[in-house]
C-alpha cells in the first residue's frame, strides 16, 4: 500500500508534467500556419506562469528556477528529436 507521502509526491509530479505538456501543446513553432499565433502564445505564457508559481510554491526559489529551466530545456530537446526524426524518415 502506498503511503500518503508517496501519493502526494506522485500527484505533485503529475501536476508538473501536466503543465509541461500544456506548454508544449501550445507551442506556435509546431504550427506556423496559425491565423492568430498571438492568442496561442498568450495561452502558453499563462501555463508557463502557472508552472513557475507552482514550482515556487513547491520548492525553494533557486530550486524552482532551476527546475523550470530544466523543464524548458527538456521540451526543447524533445522538439529537436522530433525534427531529426522527421528529417530522417519521410512521413508522407
Amino acid at each position: 500500500m502506498m503511503s500518503q507521502i508517496t501519493i502526494y509526491m506522485v500527484i505533485c509530479v503529475q501536476r508538473q508534467v501536466t503543465l509541461m505538456k500544456l506548454l508544449i501543446a501550445f507551442n506556435t513553432d509546431a504550427a506556423p500556419d496559425l491565423e492568430r499565433p498571438d492568442l496561442v502564445q498568450r495561452v502558453q505564457s499563462r501555463y508557463a506562469y502557472l508552472l513557475q508559481r507552482y514550482l515556487k510554491f513547491k520548492y525553494r526559489r533557486g530550486d524552482a528556477g532551476a527546475r523550470f529551466k530544466e523543464g524548458l530545456r527538456m521540451a526543447s530537446y524533445a522538439r529537436e528529436a522530433v525534427e531529426i526524426q522527421k528529417s530522417r524518415i519521410s512521413l508522407d
